[in-house]
């Protein structure tokens, strides 16, 4: 909690004296943590786990498209997630909006006043676990640029099914992500992982004009065979039965 760090610190070791060791969801937590409690208790780094997608038959993509008012032989990415301000997906939003080719499927609740309106733009809310999978496992590349992030699930899951992924270099996105998609070189390299540094990227503008460059370099971008493995929920699971 960004607002009350004394207070959050305070709740966590209370916490952490009851135990002898840390699991946690990428470098980037570990980071962080060692960063703010100047320390490191023993610990392990297990990132989350997501199934692969069974992908429809050809008739059920067909379905699919068709509820989406995306035609097959386009493309479309997605954006998904709340819709805060950590986020930004309205700013996505935005960005491609402001484009003349592109169309974007919109995974979030977005309130109707904040809504641009365009017929490239597809409003469908938030979907059960499968349908969203689908969605996402059929499209061009999953749009996430939060400012930072611990380990999104909805980015695990992309890249478990070869989805590229076009995302922030701050927090454990860019960590995750890697070679499997673009990433946004927005903020200095060197930006400190703790809680001045997300106070900074809080504070950024949204790179439209990078993420112009991403979406055309994702194109040709191209996920390696075996990185989806590491993301396997059974591969999550087995790390979990051997650090324990």
């Amino acid at each position: 909690n960004s607002k009350n760090p004394k207070e959050t610190k305070e709740s966590l070791e209370k916490i952490l004296k009851k135990g002898n060791f840390i699991v946690f969801q990428s470098k980037f937590c570990r980071s962080f943590f060692k960063n703010e409690f100047k320390y490191l208790p023993n610990n392990n780094v297990i990132y989350n786990g997501a199934y692969k997608c069974l992908f429809y038959k050809d008739h059920k993509l067909k379905e699919l498209r068709q509820s989406l008012s995306v035609p097959l032989e386009e493309e479309y990415f997605v954006v998904a997630g709340r819709f805060t301000g950590r986020k930004r997906i309205k700013e996505t939003i935005k960005c491609i909006s402001n484009l003349t080719k592109y169309n974007l499927v919109v995974l979030s609740n977005v309130p109707k006043n904040e809504k641009i309106f365009n017929k490239r733009i597809k409003y469908i809310g938030f979907k059960g676990a499968y349908l969203a999978n689908q969605i996402i496992c059929n499209s061009k590349a999953l749009i996430h640029m939060d400012r930072y992030d611990w380990c999104p699930n909805i980015v695990v899951s992309a890249i478990a099914n070869k989805v590229p992924v076009i995302c922030s270099n701050y927090g454990a996105t860019s960590e995750l992500v890697k070679n499997s998609g673009v990433i946004v070189d927005e903020y200095p390299k060197d930006t400190p992982h703790n809680l001045e540094g997300i106070k900074f990227v809080n504070q950024s503008k949204f790179p439209e004009e990078l993420v112009y460059e991403a979406l055309i370099n994702i194109r040709n971008k191209k996920i390696d065979d075996g990185i989806p493995n590491k993301f396997d929920i059974k591969v999550c699971a087995k790390n979990y039965i051997k650090t324990f």
